[in-house]
């Protein structure tokens, strides 16, 4: 079980915590940046899941403005487009993942776990849950 920030808008966030939350995860959600930001100061999460495509702000100042808050959370870009450009400046800029969204939960939740585990050998909190089947999609 990890513990997960979501920062997107409110039917996005919906719709991911549907999927993760099979999985037993303790998940959090912020339709705002600068909030999502506070809230690292209060509270140490395992995943950070940002949704690209609801913010104006650029993604290289997103990435590093979490990684700079929060070290030693895995940090992972969600988009709604294919865009090489924003992927590498995301990695490039601090998230350790990026995916753009499909119809099939199970690469979400996949990497979700692949990323906490990550970070729990690394020594941060988080043990491997079991993937489940459902046929949901991730971002719509």
């Amino acid at each position: 079980m990890a513990k997960i920030l979501i920062v997107a808008d409110l039917d996005s966030s919906r719709q991911l915590v549907d999927i993760l939350k099979q999985e037993r995860h303790l998940i959090e959600t912020d339709g705002r940046i600068e909030s999502a930001l506070g809230s690292l100061n209060r509270s140490q999460f395992d995943v950070i899941i940002l949704r690209r495509d609801f913010s104006t702000i650029p993604t290289e100042s997103i990435c590093r403005d979490f990684r700079s808050a929060c070290p030693s959370s895995a940090i992972l870009m969600l988009a709604d487009l294919p865009n090489l450009d924003d992927l590498e400046c995301a990695l490039d800029s601090g998230a350790d993942d990026y995916l753009v969204c499909s119809d099939d939960p199970r690469e979400l939740r996949a990497r979700v776990r692949a990323l906490a585990r990550r970070y729990s050998y690394a020594g941060v909190s988080m043990a491997a849950s079991t993937l489940t089947n459902q046929s949901a999609s991730i971002c719509n």
